[in-house]
């Protein structure tokens, strides 16, 4: 059965992530430790980035929708967590298949 009309939808996100302190162990600044006066402890602070995603779906029919999804539209370089870099952009698209038994 086909429906007269195929809806889309689409949709935009952004996850800001603001500048963090972390414990670097690489020796990119030190600072005092209060509990051992003696020591020091490396700290660093991971910048904030941005990143931001796209997608469309639209339903071909009853049963199929097909998709397009974008992840880090700008290809923004970024550490998730220090030492880690984040996902580079990626494109996903395909058919969303609803099989129900009747």
């Amino acid at each position: 059965m086909l429906r007269a009309h195929h809806p889309t939808q689409v949709s935009f996100d952004t996850r800001w992530v603001g500048d963090r302190h972390d414990n670097s162990f690489l020796f990119l600044r030190t600072v005092p430790n209060a509990a051992r006066p003696a020591f020091t402890t490396d700290i660093t602070v991971n910048p904030g980035y941005s990143v931001a995603g796209f997608a469309v779906d639209v339903r071909a029919v009853d049963a199929a929708t097909v998709f397009l999804r974008v992840n880090n539209l700008a290809d923004s370089a970024y550490d998730s967590a220090l030492g880690y870099p984040g996902m580079p952009r990626s494109v996903m698209a395909g058919v969303r298949v609803n099989v129900t038994a009747r």
